[in-house]
């Protein structure tokens, strides 16, 4: 297959033209590996090599755009490639190349993501490594880094979170809110002990939230019961709902008398 011409068609790929009408478009890498700048013919191994190794050069290039985008894990990027094909050696390959130019590297892209979660979510690092371990990450390399960062950056975390639960609180009595908070800060991925020490102290002026609760409970309740029945039920629904029986003897009383 005589070659009548090459020419450039896009930043990495070339069409090569030969004298019988033929043409296949290739790639840079596979223009220099088959040394077809030197030679004025190539035989049909030479042809259907460049074939194979086009389809290689089209799947890598999808993958150094896919990386480009964002920084993947090794796991993310085998997946990535098994949408486009399922030949294990050439996948092992690819991943190989990928390494050596630099652009796979499990190591920064732990930090990056870490870097990401701490400064971006409320994510705890107990859920960072979770997040990880899914994408098979060394759960060794990633407590090493994981504990290059304060445990203060996470205190501080916590106690941003739970000002700004107290403050958008407008039902929940102090146990209730404290129960939600254990719950929540423990899926985002912060320790039993550090969620404890934070919210040990926990306090909430209960005093206008249990008189909305009470107006609430009463006009539903009032209709079918009266007086110690009322009083009674009233008293069951708001423990029920986590606030103390000082507080809502008190309450009562000052509402009942009110009515």
């Amino acid at each position: 297959m005589k070659i009548k011409k090459i020419s450039k068609v896009s930043k990495t790929r070339y069409k090569i033209d030969f004298i019988d009408a033929q043409s296949i478009i290739t790639y840079d890498k596979v223009i220099l590996e088959n040394n077809i700048l030197l030679k004025k013919e190539i035989d049909i191994d030479t042809y259907m090599k460049m074939q194979q190794e086009n389809g290689y050069y089209e799947i890598y290039n999808k993958v150094v755009k896919y990386i480009v985008i964002k920084l993947r894990s090794e796991k993310e990027i085998r997946e990535y490639i098994k949408k486009y094909m399922e030949d294990k050696n050439m996948i092992d390959e690819i991943i190989a190349q990928l390494k050596k130019e630099g652009l796979l590297n499990d190591d920064r892209y732990i930090k990056a993501f870490i870097e990401d979660k701490v400064n971006l979510t409320n994510w705890g690092p107990n859920k960072i490594e979770r997040e990880l371990e899914k994408l098979n990450i060394d759960t060794i390399k990633v407590r090493q880094i994981l504990s290059s960062y304060n445990d203060e950056i996470f205190d501080n975390k916590i106690k941003k979170i739970i000002s700004k639960k107290v403050k958008a609180n407008k039902k929940d009595s102090m146990y209730m809110l404290k129960q939600k908070l254990e719950r929540e800060l423990f899926n985002l991925g912060y320790s039993k002990d550090l969620i404890k020490e934070n919210t040990a102290n926990l306090f909430i002026d209960e005093t206008k939230l249990i008189g909305k609760e009470i107006m609430k409970l009463y006009k539903k309740l009032s209709i079918k019961y009266n007086d110690e029945q009322l009083r009674y039920q009233l008293k069951q629904k708001l423990q029920q709902k986590g606030f103390s029986s000082d507080i809502i003897n008190e309450t009562i009383d000052e509402y009942l008398i009110e009515e």
